[in-house]
């Protein structure tokens, strides 16, 4: 509709936006169509950044957007850069479309809920962390989409990036890579800071010694392509080939 707002950076831990069943609400009438949500370039930024205890939560009525039609694409970012970082948090369990802009999460927190959905049409995903405690604030219980040759990065080749005496995982979960995109994992792990002992009590891994930061579910590839970049580690729980293009 004409509901227009500008905004540019959602910063401080009194910078809360929820788009949820209240926001909605307030601008949806019984018996008009919910069109969705979209998000534009504006005349000045191209770029959303939520950062210092900042917060945008995205829980709208999804059932209802795909009943009118709307192929279930509730909220979508056109042309527009969403930053997660700092500090930062961005939590999901709708639908949402990022087209033809980045979403980038780096020492943020990302929770995309069971149910929810986040497709990358074209763009870039990258996903970044240099402290444990984002490592723990990063999980995705729904699924990411990958799509018109989206390329998500997830890692860094320093492997050095954290360090901690906690064992950790960064839960990337279940990725669908549809044609011409690209998911590469380039992050060599983490080395603990101390030794660790096993549920047997004896010695686990030594101090120093790498270990797997990257975890994924079950990773699709239809058209598209998984690359483990040299030195890389990551464990997940299926590899699916759907076709070979």
């Amino acid at each position: 509709g004409d509901k227009k707002q500008d905004v540019s950076e959602i910063k401080g831990e009194d910078a809360k936006v929820n788009w949820n069943q209240e926001w909605f609400d307030t601008y949806h009438e019984d018996g008009t169509t919910f069109g969705g949500v979209t998000v534009v370039k504006g005349d000045s930024a191209d770029t959303i950044t939520v950062t210092d205890k900042g917060s945008l939560t995205i829980d709208l009525p999804t059932q209802e957007a795909t009943e009118a039609g709307n192929d279930g694409k509730v909220v979508t970012f056109k042309d527009v850069n969403l930053e997660v970082k700092d500090g930062g948090s961005f939590s999901n369990s709708s639908l949402v479309t990022v087209q033809n802009g980045s979403l980038t999460v780096e020492d943020g927190a990302f929770t995309n809920k069971e149910g929810g959905v986040v497709e990358l049409q074209g763009g870039t995903f990258t996903l970044s962390v240099t402290k444990a405690d984002a490592v723990k604030d990063f999980t995705n219980a729904g699924t990411i989409v990958l799509s018109d040759n989206a390329k998500m990065t997830v890692g860094s080749s320093d492997n050095t990036a954290v360090e901690t005496e906690d064992e950790l995982a960064l839960n990337v979960g279940n990725v669908e890579i549809g044609q011409g995109a690209t998911l590469t994992n380039e992050d060599k792990g983490y080395p603990l800071t101390k030794e660790t002992d096993s549920e047997g009590g004896d010695d686990g891994a030594e101090t120093g010694e790498a270990q797997t930061l990257v975890h994924f579910g079950t990773v699709t590839v239809d058209g598209g392509k998984f690359i483990n970049a040299e030195g890389a580690r990551s464990e997940g729980k299926a590899l699916v080939i759907e076709s070979v293009a």
